[in-house]
């Protein structure tokens, strides 16, 4: 189990950097596709290694995998589907990956599923050499041959109906909230015994969402930047909760996640009423994570009101990744999510009838009202980020 796990590890750091790489590029189907492997690889070369420390019961395979692959079905399915714009080939690894995900479901019931899993496991590996093969062909004659089904870069050529989403890293972002409230659906219909061996995948989608928050910074995006920060510090806060279980630190329930649940509760309701400046699929999320983190510290674990929220909360997330994973890879609006309930201005308005906050806006610099709030020039690296001030006083109100 070390070996095995850490030579997945060690794939999925690789993915993870094909998917970084990526980030730049006019193929927003592929960077989600090498990102969410990664995020798959990653969590099983994890769970790999805590069996073998021992960590992980072998018993409880099923409770550690079914949520991961229940949601990788989906992923690779919508992200089949999207790739049939970009690269046929692309596509049907996609497909691939999906069925070998349900034989993988099949196995954890009944051992025979696994020659089925092993089948459709290995036409990706073959499709994958063909896929290498291609962009060798493509790189060694000059870009002049380019071999059945491969990739082509398309140029931004302008074309009516077509549109360039702001922040194409959305999808990614809502694919890896599926994984964490799959696992607390799963355990609510009793399709698991345990959350404690998922922990891995909260843990790793915990980290994506982060990634996610910084590439919405980077793209200025604060809304979604802020957003899923906070969904990063939840799912990492339940993983350490879960994880102190099977290392005996504490006795019953997870009770650290809990502590901050509560200003929690505040700020994602903060976010709901800021929603309706964004699209209508933004406001039933934040209302669905309301109502998620609210059930935490009041119900437990093994409540019904956690399982409804939880299954809300999954059912949007895969509306949302299904949605800009389509609308990103066809550029056009073909799943709706919905326009802004409010606009911008009259979000300003209200809260300039408040004497207190108009007389402080009115006495900020002018280099600083107006578009000088939204268009900020911070530098990071060699990069351009949108100010993030939002995002440490509601960190500091979390750790407070």
């Amino acid at each position: 189990s070390l070996v095995t796990g850490t030579v997945l590890a060690i794939i999925g750091i690789l993915q993870f950097a094909a998917g970084v790489r990526l980030l730049s590029g006019r193929c927003p189907t592929l960077n989600t596709l090498y990102l969410s492997l990664s995020v798959l690889w990653g969590s099983l070369g994890a769970g790999k290694i805590l069996e073998g420390l021992d960590v992980f019961s072998p018993d409880a395979r099923k409770d550690a995998l079914l949520p991961g692959y229940a949601v990788f079905l989906f992923l690779t399915l919508f992200l089949g589907i999207a790739a049939t714009r970009e690269c046929t080939l692309v596509g049907w690894i996609c497909f691939l990956l999906s069925f070998s995900m349900v034989m993988e479901i099949v196995a954890l019931f009944y051992p025979a599923g696994r020659w089925g899993a092993a089948c459709y496991q290995a036409l990706p590996v073959l499709l994958g050499l063909y896929y290498v093969m291609g962009w060798t062909v493509h790189y060694c004659t000059s870009n002049n041959v380019n071999l059945p089904g491969m990739r082509k870069e398309r140029p931004d050529t302008g074309n009516e109906g077509e549109e360039n989403l702001k922040n194409d890293v959305l999808a990614f972002g809502y694919a890896m909230n599926v994984i964490p409230t799959c696992v607390m659906a799963l355990f609510f219909v009793g399709a698991t015994g345990s959350v404690n061996q998922a922990a891995p995948w909260m843990a790793l989608a915990g980290l994506a969402q982060l990634l996610v928050s910084i590439l919405s910074f980077r793209r200025e995006d604060v809304f979604h930047g802020a957003v899923f920060s906070l969904t990063s510090t939840l799912w990492l806060g339940l993983t350490y909760g879960f994880l102190s279980v099977l290392w005996k630190n504490v006795d019953l329930e997870p009770r650290p996640p809990f502590l901050a649940s509560s200003i929690l509760v505040l700020i994602f309701l903060i976010f709901f009423l800021l929603s309706f400046t964004q699209t209508i699929a933004d406001a039933v999320f934040n209302l669905c994570s309301t109502l998620f983190v609210l059930s935490l510290p009041t119900t437990g674990l093994n409540s019904t009101y956690l399982g409804v929220a939880s299954i809300l909360l999954l059912l949007i997330s895969l509306y949302c990744t299904f949605a800009l994973t389509l609308n990103s890879a066809f550029r056009r609006t073909l799943v709706p999510v919905g326009r802004s309930l409010l606009p911008e201005e009259s979000l300003r308005g209200l809260f300039s009838r408040c004497r207190c906050a108009h007389q402080g806006y009115d006495s900020l610099p002018s280099s600083l009202t107006a578009a000088g709030l939204s268009s900020s020039n911070n530098i990071l690296g060699y990069s351009k980020y949108a100010s993030a001030d939002s995002l440490g006083f509601l960190s500091n109100a979390v750790t407070a």
